[in-house]
């Protein structure tokens, strides 16, 4: 992801119909049950999604629809402490539910309305933008299917403000089901709304510590420490875990991230063992970074396995260099695990890719010579005269597992979910697990679900110069 300069992206065509469709009411609805054109329409060049570290005007969300583990999606304005809060010590029911002629589906983005103007619109809004066109194929798909569902979408306008003022509109006290809000800031407040009208509520950016012993909180976008735990997964199935090491810089995000990965090791190996860590940085990182190599070494010819959970392509980049030469120098294969922000890199040699048999862990993954997909696309195509970026596959995908899910258990799909549920998607699979306060807890038992979560995570491996499942 980089930062955009220009922050308005000229319009031309059809866009402007859905432009005013939006001035005109900040609420708007599609129905499975009646015919409706999309309002949005034809040719707009490609769009990069802001950075996170970029500073927005005014008090707006910055939107990450790529997960970033303990980064969750920021905003200027803290919670207040008048917020409503949970008592952790209640311990929330699900009930079993019941099915409905038709269900109300409330979907809440930040598409920045009050910021558009004649021909043009935020660069910042096309994120939401593009996840309601992803969705709004989809509801064409499950009406096809005998989906009844109408769908409602709220402008949150980037604030909390407004995400406070929407979730106590007539829309959402009669929701079914809500997806969003995308900021940290408004999925709390969203998950607490949730949870005291029973409502499942569906994240979707991956972001962590939104709520606690919320079982109406479903994120469908896997947390890093799913990530954390597929990478020790793959390690394992090929390799001995002990064979393994940690790359970071002297930063706290990274330190999160790298905290994850010993958190999940010593649960698999037990007995107290830590994977080792190097904290990169200092002059003498190759001397050290040669030991510790040599001595996972040990006679053995098997792979050592290098993990960077860093984004900072600059750092990554060197520490691959490095790698590298100590490799060859020491003549030992190793296999080096990395973030799916690897894949926006556009600076780097992909050569070290290839060469140090780099695999990254994704919350996504897109065939592109399936049926299946080349038929999305071209549906796409014929509508907007350009293909799907990912945000589009994320909002059809989540969007279709949804409906699904309501036709088959109706407003019972948490009951179902608890049981595990799985479903494949066009961009990413769905294997929806209840998460419990503490480790070891089952269904069976009485243990508190803090939330529900999809814990399926892709590896991806490089080869041929590309990232391929």
């Amino acid at each position: 992801m980089t930062s955009v300069q220009n922050r308005l992206l000229q319009l031309s065509g059809n866009k402007q119909l859905f432009i005013v469709a939006l001035f005109a009411s900040l609420m708007f609805a599609a129905s499975c049950k009646t015919t409706k054109p999309d309002p949005r329409p034809t040719p707009r060049p490609d769009v990069s999604i802001p950075d996170p570290s970029g500073k927005p005007y005014g008090e707006m969300e910055t939107v990450t629809w790529k997960n970033d583990p303990k980064d969750p999606v920021t905003i200027p304005d803290p919670i207040d402490p008048k917020d409503p809060v949970v008592d952790p010590n209640e311990n929330p029911t699900i009930d079993e539910g019941f099915t409905k002629a038709s269900y109300n589906v409330v979907m809440m983005l930040p598409f920045l309305t009050d910021r558009m103007g004649g021909e043009q619109v935020p660069r910042q809004s096309m994120p939401a933008l593009e996840f309601y066109e992803g969705a709004l194929m989809a509801v064409n798909r499950l009406k096809m299917e005998g989906v009844n569902m109408e769908l409602t979408v709220l402008d949150t306008k980037g604030n909390r403000s407004t995400t406070s003022s929407l979730l106590e509109s007539s829309s959402v006290q009669n929701a079914d089901l809500i997806i969003g809000p995308i900021s940290a800031a408004g999925q709390k407040l969203a998950a607490e709304k949730a949870l005291k009208s029973k409502t499942p509520m569906i994240g979707v950016t991956g972001a962590s510590n939104i709520t606690e012993n919320n079982p109406f909180f479903v994120q469908l976008n896997p947390s890093y420490e799913f990530h954390a735990e597929a990478i020790l997964n793959d390690i394992e199935t090929n390799s001995a875990l002990s064979r393994s090491i940690i790359i970071s810089r002297a930063d706290s995000k990274e330190k999160n991230r790298v905290d994850l990965f010993r958190k999940a090791f010593e649960a698999k190996t037990g007995d107290g063992v830590q994977i080792p860590v190097m904290t990169a940085g200092e002059d003498y990182m190759m001397e050290l970074l040669g030991d510790e190599i040599g001595r996972l070494r040990a006679g053995r010819r098997d792979s050592i396995h290098i993990i960077i959970p860093s984004r900072d392509e600059t750092f990554v980049s060197e520490a691959l260099r490095q790698i590298g030469i100590e490799a060859q120098r020491l003549r030992v294969p190793v296999k080096v695990y990395g973030m799916e922000q690897w894949m926006d890199f556009n600076k780097m040699s992909f050569d070290y890719y290839e060469r140090l048999n780099v695999l990254i862990s994704s919350n996504g993954y897109i065939t592109r010579s399936s049926f299946e997909i080349k038929n999305f696309q071209d549906n796409y195509f014929s509508q907007y005269k350009m293909l799907p970026g990912e945000t589009v596959y994320l909002g059809y995908d989540i969007m279709l597992y949804v409906g699904k899910e309501l036709k088959e258990h109706g407003t019972g799909v948490l009951s179902n979910w608890m049981k595990t549920d799985q479903a494949n998607g066009l961009h990413t699979k769905f294997n929806v697990k209840p998460v419990f306060e503490n480790p070891g807890e089952t269904v069976e038992g009485s243990g508190k679900v803090n939330q529900f979560m999809n814990t399926y995570v892709h590896i991806l491996r490089f080869k041929d110069y590309q990232f391929v499942k």
